[in-house]
């Protein structure tokens, strides 16, 4: 029998224990860095994400829109409130955040392709509103029904008192992909000399009284129809031919200083010059509230020969001569009170020659 040699079993090795360098209890962030701010950031960072602040349950658009317009403020409160139902009728029962680009773009496609509607009173028997077809809507329309969307998601983003946002934080509106439509400012509403002389001539037949002073003032100052109509005795300062139009009342709500020619401030003197907290141009029939303008200006552009114009061409009059002047966008948006440079690019095609600073209102009474 071979022998076999017996092997003998080896010891287990003994383990050694590995001694793992362990780094120091960390200090407090605002120590370690030497940053004031450190200790905010890290309290910050043990926070969840919005705070905790992220919507309990998802909102449709039809709901948004009502608490929108319910804090409303602004001046545009019955068009904006009008271009919001519009959006309600299309996706008013689609929740907010599940709205996507192409959905609001294929709404704006549609109402480019359709013809608008305006309301022409109640029908006699059934006392039911009745709209008249007009025209299609203008790009610059479309655009602003747009912005208008894009506010009310903005809306929805804000910290609310009363609980939390509508929508996080990150949320992206769905109208920042929507591409703005081509606005075509080619063709120029603006009067020419002519046809401003006439206007003035048929302004002072007028039955309205004050229809002289309201078209000079348009023509001269470059200022909207309401920042006159709102004119009290007390924005008024004759001696510094002057007129402050208050925050409250403009537009972009900011305060809109306007100059008074002579002819103007001379106008004013022979009407009657307001008192404090009357208005300038007050309505006949409502007291303490200003004149309807708007169908007495339109008879005035009748039989002036100017069918085709509007109240608004006055203030586009007062931009094309300034730019014919050489006058800077800069001087253009002060005095027709734009706040950015973008608007006044509907001049840019005028041939800009220069001229003297009195030319803007040379042909009208000075």
């Amino acid at each position: 029998m071979q022998n076999v040699t017996a092997r003998r079993a080896l010891p287990a090795p003994q383990s050694v224990p590995i001694e793992v360098p362990t780094a120091p209890p960390a200090e407090p962030l605002a120590r370690q860095v030497g940053n004031p701010w450190a200790a905010a950031a890290l309290a910050l960072r043990s926070l969840p994400d919005d705070h905790g602040d992220v919507p309990a349950r998802r909102h449709i658009l039809r709901d948004v829109a009502d608490r929108y317009m319910a804090g409303y403020a602004g001046r545009d409160g019955r068009s904006r409130a009008s271009t919001l139902s519009m959006w309600v009728a299309f996706l008013g029962d689609r929740y907010i955040d599940e709205i996507t680009p192409d959905d609001v773009t294929r709404v704006v496609e549609h109402l480019r392709g359709t013809p608008s509607t305006k309301y022409a009173g109640l029908d006699r028997l059934t006392g039911e509103k009745l709209y008249r077809q007009c025209g299609s809507r203008a790009a610059a329309t479309l655009n602003r029904y747009v912005v208008v969307l894009s506010a009310l998601y903005k809306f929805a983003k804000e910290k609310f008192a009363d609980g939390p946002r509508l929508l996080p934080l990150r949320h992206v509106s769905p109208t920042d992909a929507v591409p703005k439509l081509k606005v075509d400012n080619v063709r120029d509403r603006s009067l020419d000399e002519d046809q401003v002389q006439r206007l003035l001539a048929y302004a002072r037949s007028e039955h309205w009284e004050r229809m002289y002073l309201f078209t000079l003032m348009l023509l001269t100052t470059g200022a909207r129809k309401g920042e006159l109509l709102q004119l009290r005795g007390s924005d008024l300062d004759l001696t510094g031919q002057v007129a402050t139009a208050t925050a409250r009342l403009t537009k972009n709500r900011e305060v809109k200083v306007m100059v008074l020619t002579g002819a103007v401030v001379r106008e004013i003197r022979r009407l009657g010059v307001p008192a404090s907290d009357e208005h300038l141009f007050p309505s006949r029939r409502r007291k303490g509230q200003p004149f309807s303008v708007e169908k007495s200006f339109k008879r005035l552009l009748v039989r002036a020969g100017l069918p085709t114009s509007r109240l608004h061409d006055m203030r586009h009059t007062v931009g094309s001569t300034l730019a014919r002047e050489g006058r800077s966008p800069v001087e253009i948006a002060t005095v027709l009170g734009h706040k950015t440079l973008e608007v006044v690019k509907r001049y840019s095609h005028i041939n800009v020659k220069a001229k003297t600073p009195s030319s803007r209102t040379r042909h009208l009474p000075g």
